[in-house]
């Protein structure tokens, strides 16, 4: 339901880099953050932040595991940059 969305995108845009033949896509949004310890876990299956079952935070952790295997099968890269409480810019790269 959109009423319940916590954080709202920012900005998005992307680069394109010829001397290392590739674009940079970038995604920012408004959210609660993710911590350094988290940021690599969040890229894994059925795996979320939060995974306590009374919090608001839907899904099923599948989201980003997705969007990092279809990245990689096109010869690119995706991470994140984020600290808790200022949102997180995420970016992913094609070849």
């Amino acid at each position: 339901m959109l009423s319940n969305l916590q954080c709202r995108l920012y900005r998005s845009g992307c680069r394109l880099e010829p001397s290392k033949n590739k674009i940079v896509f970038y995604v920012k949004d408004t959210g609660i953050g993710i911590s350094e310890e988290n940021q690599q876990v969040i890229f894994d299956r059925f795996r979320k932040i939060d995974e306590s079952s009374s919090h608001v935070y839907r899904g099923a952790g599948l989201g980003l595991s997705i969007a990092s295997h279809l990245v990689s099968m096109m010869g690119g890269e995706i991470r994140v940059e984020s600290k808790l409480g200022d949102g997180a810019t995420f970016y992913f790269t094609l070849r």
